[in-house]
């Protein structure tokens, strides 16, 4: 069942109806946690391991890095521009204008792009929210007008960090799917817990279950989201996360996403909560990627 965009169940890769809510990480290591003021310090190069380290149909080959290269300084997407199939590349390092937005939403919560939030302490995307439900969100559609069912893979990956502890229950920090008519996504959540965070992939009916990863506060891990169309037309979708050590972990695999003729959407920031009315869930999102194969 399709909902309209405002006021978003968050569809999963199963179905157009799932809410919020996905386990993601575990926590990282000092060189990854923000500093008191907000701001990242630099720390060792984010480089996943090839396909071959784990094989589940996730393409970790153009997905690497963090916001800047510690021995070369390079930006994130300048290092990405040869990428095969690129489509959509943000890392946030010039001013409003470099990242091309379709729309935005602030339900319940506010984000900008700033200076010293994302990784490594560069500019990044910082979104808030502070009660719920609430959907506080920037998005991208692909400016060509190309079918989503016409790509065999899409290959989502970014670069978040949770800059508080959550006291929502859920809260969706990136996406991908369809445009729709239906609009449909699966994407990486939030998750309150005991201790750490959690981190996992959407699943209906947006509750906490199966595999996930916690991560603490300021620690900055990425989010790989793979698409892959078989011979009916329908997709398996993989969720990935990095591990403490960086290490493409296996959080989610699933098949029955049916895409669309829709065109590709993108989501980033806090979005698709659970409804309590009281509750925090901030975010820092940095280093976008997006490969599309035909």
């Amino acid at each position: 069942m399709a909902r309209p965009r405002r006021g978003l169940a968050f569809a999963a890769a199963v179905t157009a109806t799932a809410l919020a809510a996905c386990s993601l990480l575990t926590g990282l290591d000092a060189d990854y946690k923000l500093q008191p003021g907000g701001e990242a310090e630099g720390g060792r190069d984010g480089d996943m391991p090839p396909d071959s380290a784990v094989d589940t149909g996730a393409d970790t080959s153009s997905d690497r890095d963090g916001g800047r290269d510690a021995t070369t300084d390079a930006r994130f997407c300048e290092r990405h521009r040869g990428d095969p199939g690129l489509a959509f590349c943000c890392d946030f390092e010039v001013a409003e204008g470099q990242c091309t937005w379709a729309g935005e939403e602030k339900t319940n919560g506010t984000f900008a792009e700033e200076d010293g939030v994302g990784r490594y302490g560069s500019r990044g995307l910082h979104a808030t929210v502070t009660k719920g439900p609430a959907s506080t969100y920037v998005r991208s559609e692909l400016a060509a007008p190309v079918p989503f069912n016409s790509i065999a893979k899409h290959v989502l990956s970014f670069a978040f960090a949770v800059r508080t502890k959550s006291s929502l229950y859920g809260a969706a920090i990136g996406a991908l799917g369809v445009s729709g008519p239906p609009f449909k996504v699966t994407g990486v959540s939030v998750y309150q817990a005991t201790g750490k965070d959690a981190i996992d992939v959407s699943d209906p009916p947006g509750m906490l279950t199966g595999t996930r990863e916690l991560v603490a506060v300021g620690e900055w891990r990425r989010a790989t989201i793979t698409m892959l169309r078989n011979d009916a037309g329908i997709y398996t979708t993989t969720t990935m996360v990095e591990s403490e050590l960086g290490i493409p972990t296996l959080v989610d695999s699933r098949g029955g996403f049916d895409g669309g003729a829709g065109v590709t959407e993108i989501l980033f920031g806090a979005f698709f909560t659970s409804g309590e009315t009281t509750g925090r869930v901030e975010t820092s999102i940095d280093d976008i990627l997006l490969t599309q194969t035909k």
